[in-house]
């Protein structure tokens, strides 16, 4: 996991309604970067304290990402980010 993350969460103070995914008892990890890409990978709080979606900005590339939750077991536990910057690819 990487530190250099800054997270934040915007609730709207609601809670679930719906039952959380079985099959995700202990959270997801979700992973938002392509085969081969340089990326980061930010722990998120877990569970979320409620409806809301946290903001994940990385301090090195200064990529910025929103992810939902909804303050139930499956909530995402971790997120993988590709890096912004990006080496050229050679001809």
């Amino acid at each position: 996991m990487e530190d250099h993350f800054d997270i934040r969460f915007f609730g709207n103070g609601m809670t679930a309604q719906c039952p959380a995914n079985p099959e995700f008892p202990y959270g997801i990890a979700i992973d938002l970067a392509e085969k081969n890409q340089k990326a980061c990978t930010a722990k998120l709080p877990y569970p979320a304290p409620c409806i809301g979606r946290f903001m994940v900005k990385c301090g090195k590339c200064g990529r910025s990402i929103l992810v939902s939750a909804a303050g139930r077991a499956d909530d995402p536990t971790q997120v993988k980010i590709a890096c912004q910057i990006q080496q050229p690819v050679p001809l």
